[in-house]
């Protein structure tokens, strides 16, 4: 296995260098002509190999319009005249570039980098715990019409297009946590969430679903937020979990500021 990712690395490789079909062709190869290697042809260029410029000058022209610009099959072959299929083709085969979609991350400062590598420092410290913490967060679903990330796609060598965005917007707020051992159903917020709802969520959702599980040796995880910080919320935690059996603001055991990007959930 090491050898295979060095190879990948040596290589520059973003993909696995070899699929099944591959390997089934190769062998059926050598059974029919005692070798694995390509017949030397005419010399002539392929007619993929002449349209490779004109699509990678599509790409490039689609994607030079701004950040949002995506530059899907569709828009190439329109943009170019060349049919789908082949536009597929010489993008995967010729320009080796693959389908992403945006990531929408929270924006971070140059004050949370810091924290961030120390809570995945600690973290990788203290491994054993990792199947007992009950990761949890709230994700808010927007009512004034979102990016519809699936209908944007970029085909590029390598995923690097990112969106920061601003979290304050009219919206429904669902809560849910889970561990590798249990999941707890989700909790819809009736209104913004205040220490008062949040705590009472606590006290009459999680709390008697972790009873029910029997997981006394949860430990619970919530990030930064104002709801969750408040002086009610942090010792109601502590008297239920204890101070080394929560990760969050507040506690030893911290949450690294606007990173929901750190956990499982990963909304």
């Amino acid at each position: 296995m090491l050898r295979f990712l060095g190879y990948k690395t040596k290589h520059g490789l973003i993909k696995d260098p070899f699929t099944v079909s591959t390997i089934t062709l190769l062998i059926a190869k050598f059974e029919s002509t005692g070798s694995v290697l390509d017949f030397p042809g005419k010399g002539l260029k392929s007619l993929s190999d002449e349209r490779a410029p004109i699509i990678q000058n599509a790409v490039e022209q689609l994607q030079s319009h701004s950040i949002m610009a995506s530059s899907s099959i569709t828009q190439v072959s329109q943009l170019t005249g060349v049919p789908r299929a082949s536009v597929h083709r010489i993008m995967r085969r010729h320009l080796h570039l693959y389908p992403y979609h945006f990531t929408l991350l929270q924006n971070i400062t140059e004050e949370d980098k810091e924290q961030r590598v120390m809570f995945a420092n600690w973290l990788l410290d203290n491994e054993e715990i990792v199947p007992n913490i009950l990761w949890s967060d709230e994700a808010n679903f927007s009512v004034d019409g979102p990016i519809n990330k699936h209908n944007c796609v970029i085909w590029s060598r390598e995923a690097h297009e990112y969106l920061t965005h601003n979290l304050h917007f009219p919206h429904l707020c669902v809560w849910i946590g889970f561990s590798s051992k249990c999941l707890l159903r989700p909790f819809f917020f009736d209104a913004t969430v205040s220490g008062d709802s949040y705590l009472h969520m606590l006290q009459t959702h999680v709390i008697p679903q972790l009873k029910q599980h029997k997981k006394s040796s949860a430990v619970f995880q919530q990030d930064g937020a104002l709801p969750h910080y408040s002086n009610q919320v942090r010792n109601y935690l502590r008297e239920q979990f204890s101070d080394e059996r929560v990760i969050a603001r507040g506690f030893p055991n911290f949450w690294a500021a606007r990173s929901p990007d750190l956990t499982p959930l990963d909304y």
